[in-house]
């Protein structure tokens, strides 16, 4: 389908998580910068932290970026919570991405993604 194969290059991915409550805030870069890996604080006990962090700091971010004269491209998120695709939509930072149920994900995306990146590493 068309909006598979809108996802064909992985340059930026944010996993963000609800930390436990008892974690604090963490961010991890990977050493090639194109993987990043949050868990939010859970110490206040703060409902939808990991969507509040993708709406309020992941999403400017790349907004950011690419009002730096990058170009951002197509943003894709994975959820299937209705309300955060609401919201993300709702930034205008999406660039014409789509909103991918996690099971799709899985099963359509990820492989092709992993063979692009594959291919991209060798050449």
């Amino acid at each position: 389908d068309n909006k598979t194969k809108k996802i064909t290059k992985i340059s930026n991915v944010i996993l963000v998580f609800d930390g436990h409550h008892n974690e604090t805030f963490q961010k991890t870069i990977s050493p090639n910068s194109w993987f990043q890996y949050i868990i939010t604080s859970g110490i206040n006990k703060e409902k939808d932290r990991a969507d509040n962090y993708i709406i309020e700091e992941a999403l400017p971010e790349l907004r950011d970026w690419d009002c730096n004269n990058h170009e951002l491209g197509y943003v894709h998120l994975i959820t299937a919570d209705k309300e955060l695709s609401q919201r993300a939509r709702a930034t205008g930072v999406m660039n014409g991405g789509s909103i991918v149920y996690p099971p799709k994900f899985w099963k359509q995306y990820l492989p092709n993604l992993q063979r692009t990146q594959k291919r991209n590493q060798d050449v």
